[in-house]
């Protein structure tokens, strides 16, 4: 009797931009990782514009329902929330069970603003995952049973160096956009520039069109700082731990996050962090 196991098709649902942006999510991760060991997987979307980003989730989920047996969806606040509740509305319409992943930092207020839709996607879904003990805990009030499965980092892939004495050489690793708060670090590197004028800081990440970048630059030069500021842009994932490598303190100075991955890959290459205090990350310092 054979008894192998067929590994059922799956669709991914979330934001598959690094070909476009060079910002890394952990769904592409999950989708290289399940593709490895055999898994038939479909992914949407690639693309950038955001109307078109949820057509293209909605038809995928609706129009290839006859190639996948099961369906993961990444949840965000705002208005990404609602291409999560157009997708789930195609997966049932398709009789297609689903799992949620619940990832946008900002849910929990989000939840207390719309406790009606946020309870309804959550309930709708035949499981729904945390990857953070904040969410876990702040999303309770919407459906008890959660399960927590906390975002993966493959260590092997980070060169650990102990920072005995830290140099005041800083990394910045997200994309450019408000939620971010990338001026905050420019501001960082102007007061750290009083003590140690030597003070070099590199804020890697894509921009993503929301005039963020050209914040920067503006406080840069209004600031003084210009000249220790390095804008790289958006890196391949692979390029990482090189760019961690450069620096010894990394800042964190998002106004709204979950339990980012760029605070654990810091952690991971031994930089020293400093962040503001939101969402996760106390869980994740502790």
């Amino acid at each position: 009797m054979n008894t192998s196991y067929v590994k059922p098709p799956v669709l991914l649902v979330g934001n598959f931009l690094q070909s476009q942006l060079r910002a890394f999510g952990v769904c592409e991760e999950l989708a290289s990782r399940l593709s490895e060991s055999g898994w038939p997987i479909l992914t949407t979307s690639t693309r950038t514009n955001k109307l078109l980003r949820m057509s293209d989730m909605v038809n995928t989920a609706w129009r290839r329902r006859g190639e996948y047996a099961i369906a993961q969806v990444d949840v965000y606040s705002g208005a990404a929330f609602v291409w999560a509740e157009a997708v789930c509305l195609a997966l049932r319409k398709a009789g297609k069970p689903y799992a949620l992943t619940l990832r946008g930092g900002n849910l929990p207020a989000f939840g207390k603003r719309w406790p009606g839709r946020v309870r309804r996607l959550l309930k709708s879904a035949n499981i729904v995952v945390t990857p953070s003990r904040y969410l876990h805990e702040q999303m309770q009030p919407y459906r008890e049973d959660l399960c927590l499965l906390p975002n993966p980092l493959d260590l092997s892939a980070y060169r650990f160096r102990l920072r005995e004495r830290a140099r005041p050489r800083l990394v910045w690793l997200r994309a450019l956009h408000e939620i971010y708060n990338p001026v905050m670090a420019v501001k960082v590197l102007s007061l750290v520039s009083k003590d140690f004028p030597e003070v070099r800081l590199n804020m890697v990440g894509p921009d993503k069109k929301d005039g963020s970048l050209q914040a920067v630059q503006k406080a840069a030069a209004d600031l003084g700082v210009k000249k220790q500021l390095s804008l790289p842009g958006g890196v391949p994932k692979s390029e990482v731990p090189a760019w961690m490598d450069k620096g010894d303190i990394f800042i964190n100075t998002t106004n709204i996050d979950n339990t980012p991955v760029s605070v654990m890959e810091a952690m991971a290459c031994g930089l020293c962090v400093v962040s503001t205090n939101v969402g996760g990350i106390p869980y994740l310092l502790e």
